[in-house]
């Protein structure tokens, strides 16, 4: 319930006496859903529980839903807006929660919820154009939320509020995803939260790290490996125009994690996307000390990864420029997997020699920044075809699986398609790779609407025998959708939760995270 899109409402469409009737229609759709698990998400502006019978409802389905996101918001005019008719009216849009509605959501969140089992609520942050909001302040969830007894409640994510302290209802979960605001955490209230949470998995915080100093003098307190059950941790960057961090506290933040977890091989993942004005090219070289040797990379047009068998870093796609690459000759020596966008060929052929374990290599066509409404074709400059030609090949002995993926997916919403020329494809594998087997184990061209050959049978067989196992497609790879999910999601899907980053789906894919999909995922 409640509306979908983030601005350009008339007068009235958002306001909080729409709230009652709808309540009442969600009340009775769940009244009919007797012994059903009960999912609701809604999105209204919490002044409408000012008026009884609303917060009457709002009782009623907080006791019975067994998966429940909201997301709150209030009326917030636009000013005047012309049409093409010569007409000027105001339009509105959501906004930040007011002091009252906060203290109104506040209370009601402390009535009983004893089906609960998923729970997220999602507040509008301040952003860069909501900070001069001086009467701002972010709701502060009461000790007695939930009715302050643990129950069923195993997922949740909040956004865009504070905690004091965990609550008792919290202390059963085992997937917690937290994105205060203000973005301050301390070292103490992460030990906090990890004991008060003693059967918690997954664990993702969107921060500034306060007191960073202070990580070390807490571990020379803490025994080693006293949490029994967390696996895997997600620590996003959180920065706004008004911030400073150093990208360093993340170092000592990993540290304090592998002191306290018991399982040695627990996941952790840094996102530094979005970590501030101050993390400018001349410090691109930091996630060295986080990632020595890499096991994967991936280098696409939205953001760059590298991983070893315990951590992986996300950061801007600048992060992989070419001095990131030329910088050592070892750091790249354990280098398994390699996902890069066609235009980084050149960047790439600085490894040649230096990759002697790279086993799998998928480069992404760009299909989304062609022409408007123009296919790609492996013939166009600049591609990866070209520049291969003007580049010696990549030596990497160890080669079995390369895949060229043209972006379908984005390419279908531009309106786009990938056109390929066999005869480009197998020039490039035979030229611009080097590799020890007499060919390949699988070649896959996925995203690929068409082909386009003089000579089109004797391009395929000879693309035939370029691997044991060749394929074409039109559908894009997971690995890519994933990727970019990952690109898109931190930035625009409103629901979007640090623990997402570990999800083998697209469950917060931007153009679905405000529908219904993926509610109360872990």
């Amino acid at each position: 319930m409640g509306p979908i899109k983030e601005f350009l409402y008339k007068k009235g469409e958002l306001g909080a006496t729409r709230a009652l009737r709808e309540f009442l229609g969600v009340q009775k759709l769940l009244e009919r859903a007797s012994g059903q698990p009960k999912r609701v998400c809604a999105r209204f502006d919490p002044l409408c529980l000012g008026d009884p019978s609303t917060l009457a409802c709002w009782q009623s389905i907080l006791h019975d839903t067994t998966t429940l996101r909201l997301q709150t918001y209030t009326e917030e005019s636009l000013g005047m807006w012309p049409d093409p008719n010569g007409f000027s009216y105001i339009n509105h849009s959501v906004g930040l929660v007011s002091l009252r509605a906060s203290s109104l959501f506040v209370e009601a969140l402390c009535m009983p919820a004893p089906s609960l089992s998923s729970l997220e609520i999602i507040i509008p942050r301040r952003t860069v154009f909501w900070e001069r909001m001086e009467n701002h302040i972010a709701p502060v969830l009461s000790d007695d939320t939930l009715g302050g007894t643990p129950a069923l409640l195993r997922s949740c994510h909040l956004s865009g509020l504070r905690l004091r302290s965990v609550m008792a209802p919290l202390t059963t979960l085992t997937s917690f995803d937290y994105q205060p605001d203000p973005n301050f955490v301390s070292p103490w209230f992460i030990i906090s939260t990890l004991r008060k949470m003693p059967c918690l998995e997954t664990l993702g915080i969107c921060l500034r790290l306060q007191d960073p100093e202070a990580i070390a003098p807490v571990m020379s307190v803490l025994p080693r490996a006293w949490h029994q059950c967390l696996n895997r941790v997600a620590l996003v960057a959180s920065g706004s125009s008004w911030t400073d961090r150093d990208p360093e506290d993340f170092v000592k933040l990993v540290t304090l994690f592998r002191h306290v977890c018991a399982n040695p091989h627990v996941t952790t993942a840094v996102d530094l996307r979005d970590s501030g004005p101050h993390f400018t090219s001349e410090r691109l070289r930091w996630p060295r000390r986080l990632v020595e040797h890499p096991v994967e990379i991936d280098a696409t047009y939205e953001l760059t990864i590298f991983r070893d068998e315990r951590l992986m870093v996300l950061g801007c796609h600048r992060t992989f420029a070419r001095d990131w690459v030329t910088a050592g000759t070892t750091t790249f020596s354990t280098l398994v997997r390699l996902v890069i966008g066609e235009l980084r060929w050149p960047e790439i052929a600085a490894l040649s020699g230096n990759i002697p374990r790279l086993v799998s290599l998928s480069i992404i066509l760009r299909t989304s920044h062609a022409r408007p409404m123009a296919p790609y074709l492996s013939r166009e400059e600049p591609n990866l075809f070209m520049s291969a030609a003007l580049q010696p090949a990549l030596d990497c002995p160890s080669l079995q699986h390369v895949e060229l993926a043209g972006d379908a997916e984005r390419g279908r919403y531009w309106g786009l398609q990938c056109v390929l020329s066999l005869t480009d494809v197998c020039q490039f594998v035979q030229t611009g790779l080097r590799f020890t087997s007499p060919r390949l184990r699988t070649l896959v061209l996925s995203g690929v609407s068409a082909t386009t050959d003089p000579d089109p049978v004797a391009a395929f067989i000879a693309f035939q025998q370029l691997a044991d196992d060749v394929s074409v497609r039109e559908e894009t790879s997971h690995d890519i959708r994933r990727l970019n999910a990952l690109g898109e999601d931190c930035h625009f899907g409103r629901a979007w939760a640090p623990s997402h980053i570990f999800a083998p789906e697209e469950v917060a894919n931007s153009r679905a995270s405000d529908r219904f999909h993926g509610l109360g995922a872990s």
